[in-house]
């Protein structure tokens, strides 16, 4: 069992999540791949989101640009609520993984 990166429990699934930053002349991109439990998943897509919504629009590249990552979170949210809730690892499970 994949254990989430964040805090430790399981299930987890492996999520990309990006979130975009739009300037004037140039962009930044940032992407998070990582195992992630459902409560972590939703949080940080959540943060990642709302991040792109504030600064994701300046530009004209960055315009369309944030369409593709707001999408792609979207995707890695529905993946987290489809998970099971995050259960404590004994560490015997823990050393495994």
């Amino acid at each position: 069992m994949e254990l989430c990166r964040v805090c430790g429990r399981g299930p987890a699934a492996k999520l990309v999540i990006r979130r975009h930053v739009g300037m004037l002349v140039v962009q930044r991109f940032v992407k998070l791949r990582a195992p992630l439990c459902r409560d972590c998943g939703i949080n940080v897509t959540k943060t990642y989101t709302g991040r792109t919504l504030i600064e994701g629009w300046w530009g004209v590249i960055s315009f369309f640009a944030n369409w593709f990552c707001l999408a792609g979170n979207l995707i890695a949210y529905q993946k987290a609520k489809r998970l099971a809730e995050p259960q404590p690892v004994e560490q015997e499970e823990r050393a495994a993984a």
